[in-house]
């Protein structure tokens, strides 16, 4: 299983948001436990690589084939990668750090 912070420090290029949440999503079903340390730099990178906004960037690596729109999301070019790489690594780090309060009360 990939998960980017395993990655040497000679190739931080390679090692990206949406790589790292996607080895999240795969961690359950490969066993991994969180107190792996593998899991555990995987949560670090992304809670050491979050924007003070609170969004992550990714750079674009595609070339552009439709034109270009602004969305208000933060990185002008890179802001619909960057938004996508949000979204991974919310949904990684809530699998990482689980409720100890309820949302709402039942019944409501």
């Amino acid at each position: 299983m990939y998960l980017g912070a395993d990655l040497p420090p000679r190739a931080p290029e390679t090692r990206t948001p949406i790589k790292t949440e996607r080895g999240f999503v795969a961690a359950p079903r490969a066993q991994l436990p969180a107190a792996d340390p593998a899991y555990q730099r995987a949560v670090k990178y992304l809670l050491n690589t979050q924007q003070a906004d609170g969004s992550w960037y990714v750079k674009t690596r595609a070339m552009g084939l439709q034109p270009y729109f602004d969305a208000g999301f933060p990185y002008g070019f890179d802001q619909w990668i960057s938004a996508a790489g949000t979204n991974w690594a919310m949904v990684a780090l809530s699998q990482a750090f689980p409720a100890t309060t309820a949302m709402a009360s039942p019944g409501r």
